[in-house]
């Protein structure tokens, strides 16, 4: 996550409860993250084992991340996602099918890597006469 994007990511929704934590801090024992302005949720079992503080869980999170060009939510690193040449998108049902010949791929936290290359994508070699 970039500098700018910094400010856009923060624990919401903490609970009063506090509790100690492996990575060494004190957090609340309910949480979630906000990131662009969408608020997710994260499973019981990863809260309740107390491994990372809420702080240093979304320090994790938006680690790499980049936004939607389509619908501002985040792509988080490894992310399956579109290359539509002006940005990325999430390829979610909101942002719609996307413009043909746009390059299917992944976001690996600094750059798209191609599909065909990261091995998310698997080409296909059409029989001339087609499939029967």
């Amino acid at each position: 996550m970039s500098e700018g994007q910094a400010g856009h990511a923060v624990v919401a929704e903490a609970s009063w409860g506090r509790d100690d934590y492996k990575c060494g801090h004190t957090g609340p024992v309910q949480y979630a993250h906000e990131i662009f302005g969408v608020t997710y949720r994260l499973q019981e079992g990863i809260i309740r084992s107390r491994e990372e503080c809420a702080q240093c869980r979304l320090d994790k999170a938006v680690d790499g991340i980049t936004q939607c060009a389509c619908c501002n939510t985040a792509i988080f690193k490894g992310q399956e996602c579109m290359n539509y040449g002006y940005g990325l998108c999430c390829m979610s049902r909101g942002c719609g099918v996307g413009p043909i010949g746009a390059q299917v791929g992944i976001w690996n936290g600094s750059g798209f890597v191609d599909g065909i290359l990261a091995g998310t994508v698997t080409v296909v070699k059409v029989p001339a006469g087609g499939f029967s």
